[in-house]
């Protein structure tokens, strides 16, 4: 007999258009106009990778009893959350005749979580809070059950994963996490639904070290840019999707080696100094991101170093 449970329809939001969203973001003031740049999507072969990764996961929700998960991982400001947040706002929960559905539930650990703390989080994360501080592990777990069921959740996401690492790094012969990783593997076997798990390279590590997940996760790899080819373009699918009339120009051979001085390949830090330039041109109505403001917004912002704009066309 089949161990699945059906699974009501999802309806994601498609991916937006993005000639029409830059469009439509033209006539905005300009702090929503500075917002979109930071929420804009780039769509570099990490980010689709990881997104096409992350809906086919979901998919697979219901139609297999071991959908696996997911390891998403690098370095600070290489798009991490960008991506789960990304992923969040197209799985929107909603009201349906049968009650609600909430396709994707996200915990973000922090110091050294236990058993316990874990299953908590996830509890809270879906309202039960202040409910369930007494509860054994058993009773916990069979609550998380049911209540994943009721809500149709298809992903359990675990930002900042690693703190599961025990500070200590003590291995044994197949593993790098501690007690609190075995909890959530145990909760992975008993819920069928798919799991990521998102932070620094030893998340990459913990769940390589597995024997039971390294067979069965996938991984995508987030890292800084060089100064290359690869950053050349991501500067210019940016530059397409600035809100202005005419491009600015920023992977021109001076403004790339510049964005690249100021930033040193880091993403966040990147999307940061350019919606905070545009907020400054958007004021002015201009048609264009003037290289000026770029200059005044690495200021502006208290970027280390000096400032590698200042003199540029």
């Amino acid at each position: 007999m089949s161990t699945l449970t059906a699974r009501r329809p999802l309806a994601p939001l498609p991916l937006p258009n993005a000639a029409e969203a830059r469009r439509a973001v033209m006539s905005r003031p300009a702090a929503e106009q500075a917002e979109y740049v930071l929420n804009v999507p780039i769509h570099t072969p990490e980010f689709i990778f990881a997104m096409n990764s992350l809906d086919h996961l979901i998919s697979r929700v219901g139609e297999t009893s071991q959908p696996g998960g997911l390891c998403i991982h690098g370095e600070g400001g290489t798009g991490k959350s960008f991506i789960v947040d990304f992923l969040q706002r197209r799985y929107l929960s909603r009201q349906l005749l049968r009650g609600v559905q909430l396709p994707i539930v996200k915990i973000t650990l922090d110091g050294n979580p236990t058993s316990t703390s874990i299953r908590q989080d996830i509890l809270e994360a879906i309202g039960y809070v202040g409910q369930i501080r007494k509860a054994k592990a058993a009773e916990l777990d069979r609550v998380i059950k049911e209540a994943f069921g009721e809500l149709d959740v298809r992903l359990l996401v675990v930002d900042e994963a690693g703190h599961l690492v025990p500070s200590s790094r003590r291995r044994n012969e197949d593993r790098l996490g501690g007690a609190a990783w075995d909890t959530l593997k145990r909760l992975h076997e008993e819920l069928k639904i798919g799991f990521v798990f998102v932070g620094t390279p030893v998340v990459g590590e913990m769940v390589r070290s597995d024997s039971q997940f390294n067979s069965r996760w996938g991984e995508a790899p987030m890292r800084h840019y060089q100064n290359d080819q690869s950053w050349n373009g991501l500067l210019g699918a940016l530059d397409q999707a600035l809100p202005f009339e005419q491009s600015a120009g920023l992977n021109s051979r001076e403004s790339s080696n510049a964005f690249f001085a100021a930033t040193g390949g880091n993403l966040r830090l990147l999307k940061r100094l350019v919606a905070e330039a545009v907020l400054l041109g958007a004021r002015r109505s201009d048609q264009k991101l003037e290289i000026d403001y770029v200059a005044k917004a690495f200021d502006l912002l208290g970027y280390r170093g000096t400032n590698p704009f200042r003199g540029l066309s």
